[in-house]
């Protein structure tokens, strides 16, 4: 109906969502039998700096990366995946933490330059966020 329309349109302009039509009868992300299902969005506040990935590489130096993600009321169990150069980073060797906002790069060499680092963020009912890239890069 038209009020469908309205209140959709005003859902939307409050909180940032991706709607998406389904059908009478389904089931919605709160549970209830919703005409729409509503995809909660997570939020990177807080980007991983080039400055943390700017260091004396060939020295064992640490390379310490974080990011800050908030999500709306409702999302829970918020996940944290850190990549390199596109791919999920395991914790071995001199990665740790690869599972949280802040991950660790323990003990750099010089093969480590040039290579991209970026956190993908997930919540319940969300769609997946990825940070921005960080470029490990020896310090003058």
């Amino acid at each position: 109906t038209a009020a469908d329309g309205v209140t959709r349109n005003m859902i939307e302009n409050i909180i940032p969502m991706k709607v998406s039509a389904a059908t009478a009868g389904d089931v919605g992300v709160d549970g209830t039998d919703d005409a729409l299902l509503f995809d909660r969005q997570v939020a990177i506040t807080t980007q991983p700096l080039q400055s943390a990935a700017t260091v004396d590489l060939a020295n064992d130096a640490d390379i310490v990366l974080s990011v800050v993600a908030t999500a709306l009321p409702g999302n829970t169990g918020r996940a944290y995946q850190w990549q390199e150069d596109g791919s999920n980073i395991s914790a071995s060797g001199i990665y740790t933490n690869v599972t949280t906002a802040t991950m660790t790069i323990t003990g750099t060499t010089n093969d480590l330059a040039g290579k991209k680092y970026r956190c993908v963020v997930s919540a319940t009912a969300a769609q997946d966020l990825t940070s921005s890239e960080v470029v490990a890069t020896q310090s003058a």
